[in-house]
């Protein structure tokens, strides 16, 4: 029976292969849009600005110390967002697409590579099967697999809070001591750090995951060393949170925000947990489960799991499934937004497929039925009828697939129509010459892309009229234009004295330094308008 599961492993790989072709193919096409050009600034001019290795270190650092005290404190998050490949080339940023379609996958197959430690084909095969649902229904393609910025904040961190996890219940696996022992912790305790500086929800269920761990840990009395292990690692992710929490940009972001008392945003995390767990299993998920439960009984016989207090496993998953929603629902006072709901998603196929197959597991060993060949009988013929209800399901919702919409976008006049468009802005944003109009709105989106009108990494400048060569960037958090302060005075041959302490912030980009826009016309008395439809600035110098 070995080469039939091989081949079944082989065929869910290929069919999970196949479902990508589109995904990456459209991914060819897409570009930096909306906040990967605020984030992304200070690196990319550094880089334009030839200031080599120091002046990509100094800007990632700039937009972390300016975010942090101007926005928001998850500073973990801020990191990436400055390293979004379209900072280095243009042509780089097709990547995101790979990289986010890996941080969806990979978690799935490392949670089950540590599960079989001997055969690695019910990995492929279990693995192959989860991650197509896992990226064929995530809910936002455009912010999750096609925009850095919105996909890094959640996906990049659920694919680190997972293998921190991972990592922490291995610890009494590392056959290292001493020194060795102590230069993974080190680094193990670094990853736990970042991740509690990532999104809020993800920290936070890492650090109440993580602390668990630490009990148990001292609860089951495991050597001194690996107890300790434990509880650095908890202590690294909750710095980490507490770092990012304390940031004084928090306050400012949350100041138009509606929020909600913390014991009312945690009742409403398992109202809304709740709610979403019923409207995410459809007919897809339980064909996957009745595919995917037989399997994993099969691949578990013998292997001397026994699946204790399944009612606490299944309660405490569920704790921490709602956990993901309570920091949103303080903050913002809503549970979602599309990025957040690719989160949600992820952790919800976890959340079904790991109870689904612990709670199976558990009474597998009470009626011991798998390892009689009725038994075997029975679970094969479950995993044949699954992998059917599987496939007329998928056939039925394929219209619903992500594969599907990015084929039809690729297919789509409205692809054509964008990328011209915005092939015309970037040509325009290059050339001061030619008169208005110069910009224009976007007139479509292909569905998978992130529907924004910022798609250059400068905004278009008119003074009185004419195009300007004056530089005004798209700085991060807040919605604020920055400018080049001395060659803004050089344009406008202002001869007041200013510098960057009569502003209430400065930003430097480039190796230059940059102060809000609306404030340096304020001081020279210009007025500044900002039309967002077509990311066009207008600045009137006369009365």
């Amino acid at each position: 029976m070995k080469w039939v599961r091989r081949g079944m492993a082989a065929a869910a790989l290929a069919v999970l292969g196949v479902s990508l072709v589109t995904l990456l193919l459209l991914g060819r096409c897409c570009a930096p849009s909306a906040d990967d050009f605020g984030y992304g600034a200070p690196v990319h001019f550094a880089l334009e600005a030839g200031l080599g290795l120091p002046g990509v270190l100094g800007a990632i650092w700039e937009n972390l110390r300016y975010t942090y005290q101007n926005w928001q404190g998850t500073f973990a998050s801020i990191l990436l967002f400055s390293i979004q490949p379209g900072a280095f080339s243009w042509n780089a940023y097709p990547l995101t697409v790979l990289i986010m379609l890996a941080a969806i996958i990979l978690p799935v197959f490392l949670t089950l590579g540590s599960l079989y430690t001997e055969s690695r084909t019910w990995t492929v095969l279990l693995g192959s099967i989860i991650s197509l649902l896992s990226v064929q229904y995530l809910p936002s393609p455009a912010e999750g697999i096609f925009w850095w910025n919105g996909a890094a904040h959640y996906l990049a961190f659920w694919f680190l809070g997972v293998s921190m996890t991972l990592c922490q219940l291995r610890l009494e696996r590392w056959k290292c001591r001493g020194v060795l022992f102590g230069l993974r912790l080190v680094l193990a305790c670094a990853g736990c750090f970042f991740v509690g500086g990532g999104n809020y929800s993800t920290a936070l269920i890492f650090v109440l995951v993580s602390a668990v761990f630490t009990v148990l840990a001292l609860l089951r009395r495991v050597p001194r060393h690996i107890a300790a292990a434990n509880l650095l690692m908890t202590l690294s992710a909750a710095a980490g949170l507490v770092v990012s929490m304390a940031a004084p940009g928090n306050a400012v972001r949350q100041a138009g925000l509606e929020q909600l008392p913390p014991f009312t945003a945690i009742l409403r995390s398992f109202q809304q947990a709740g709610q979403d767990i019923a409207a995410m299993t459809d007919e897809t998920v339980l064909a996957g489960l009745l595919l995917t439960i037989p399997l994993f009984l099969l691949s578990v016989r013998g292997s001397g799991y026994r699946f204790r207090l399944p009612l606490l496993v299944l309660g405490g998953s569920f704790c921490a499934f709602a956990a993901l929603y309570t920091p949103p629902l303080y903050a913002m006072g809503v549970s979602a937004v599309p990025r957040m709901e690719n989160l949600f998603w992820l952790a919800y196929i976890f959340l079904v497929f790991g109870n689904g197959f612990y709670l199976a597991g558990w009474l597998s060993c009470r009626l011991s039925a798998e390892r009689s060949g009725k038994g075997r009988r029975v679970l094969g013929t479950l995993a044949g009828v699954g992998g059917a209800a599987l496939l007329v399901a998928l056939c039925c919702q394929l219209e619903e697939s992500n594969a599907y919409l990015a084929y039809q976008d690729l297919h789509s006049p409205e692809l054509s129509a964008y990328l011209q468009e915005r092939e015309s802005r970037l040509a325009l944003s290059e050339d001061h010459t030619t008169p208005p109009p110069r910009f224009t709105a976007i007139s479509d989106y292909p569905v998978c892309f992130p529907v924004n009108q910022l798609l250059t990494w400068t905004s278009d400048v008119l003074v009185d009229g004419v195009p300007a060569d004056l530089p005004c960037y798209h700085t991060c958090g807040g919605e604020v234009t920055y400018v080049g302060l001395e060659r803004a005075l050089s344009f406008f041959h202002s001869g007041k004295p200013l510098d960057s302490s009569d502003f209430s912030a400065t930003f430097r980009i480039g190796g230059e330094f940059c102060v809000p826009l609306r404030e340096l016309c304020n001081w020279l008395g210009y007025t500044v308008t900002y039309d967002v439809t077509i990311d066009t600035i207008s600045i009137i110098t006369t009365a």
